[in-house]
């Protein structure tokens, strides 16, 4: 019985461990510079008002409709509320994608979890967490990145 608990307990540090070093690679690249549509958002993300929650953008051709979900919107909005400096605001905006991309590999270690076993789960999280596709997805300050993974995971998990 006690070797059981601290097989448990074991698999339990071993993803703490992932996790950790998952965030710890994405925390060293939050402060990058914003690339052309990212940066778009960073002027979405200015207006503090919540007026225009994400369903439409004032482009330099005119007011363009938002067919995305409006959650994401707003969630870069009240990450830059309290960002003073360029560099805070792109800090802040790129914790979205790294907080979905934290909640992705979790999923993805209940996933495998559940389809397959506790090793195969830990080895899946651990090459999740040190992938270069979801490492630059979980920076990525767009819908498409890891917001969207999530979404899918989490749909997948459900069913």
């Amino acid at each position: 019985m006690a070797s059981v608990l601290s097989k448990i307990n074991n698999y339990k540090l071993f993803l703490v461990a992932i996790l950790l070093v998952a965030f710890l690679v994405r925390i060293a690249g939050i402060n990058t510079i914003l690339f052309f549509e990212e940066a778009e958002w960073g002027m979405f993300a200015q207006d503090h008002t919540f007026t225009n929650l994400g369903l439409t953008f004032n482009l330099k051709d005119g007011p363009v409709l938002w067919p995305h979900n409006p959650l994401v919107p707003v969630l870069f909005k009240a990450a830059t509320i309290y960002s003073t400096t360029p560099a805070a605001m792109t800090s802040a905006m790129r914790m979205v994608p790294v907080i979905f991309g934290m909640a992705t590999i979790i999923l993805m270690y209940f996933m495998a979890r559940r389809f397959y076993s506790q090793k195969a789960a830990l080895i899946t999280a651990g090459l999740m967490a040190i992938g270069y596709w979801h490492l630059l997805a979980s920076l990525d300050v767009d819908i498409e990145g890891a917001v969207l993974t999530f979404y899918f995971m989490l749909m997948t998990y459900a069913i």
